[in-house]
């Protein structure tokens, strides 16, 4: 199947089932998501899974605005089986851009523009 048309199919979820999710299809989730294209080969990033009840039930607690009010968005959301809350790590990646952009020459190019030095405060 072509990506075009898995974007032109995909449907938003509202409410998720209360089916488990099968380990297997969250490691190759997290598999693929690993492969991303990321600066300089960094990796700077982790995958937190979070697959138990209580556990999800934390996580939407602790993000919510208000947990005692009424929110329609989390009692969808809220029934999710599984969440997978991407981290990165910052400095990893001003490491990786200093490490390619020290790198780059300065100076007038061969087409005779100027390469500027980046700089990353």
């Amino acid at each position: 199947m072509e990506f075009q048309e898995v974007v032109r199919r995909r449907r938003m979820i509202r409410r998720y089932a209360d089916a488990p999710v099968d380990p297997a299809v969250v490691d190759r989730l997290l598999s693929n998501a690993v492969r991303a294209p990321n600066a300089g080969f960094t990796q700077g990033w982790a995958f937190l899974v979070l697959d138990t009840p209580a556990d999800v039930a934390r996580f939407w607690a602790s993000t919510s605005p208000d947990p005692d009010a009424t929110n329609t968005r989390l009692e969808g959301m809220g029934t999710a089986p599984v969440v997978i809350v991407p981290m990165s790590d910052k400095d990893a990646y001003l490491s990786a851009t200093r490490r390619v952009t020290s790198a780059r020459p300065t100076g007038p190019s061969p087409t005779g523009t100027w390469t500027p030095r980046w700089r990353h405060s």
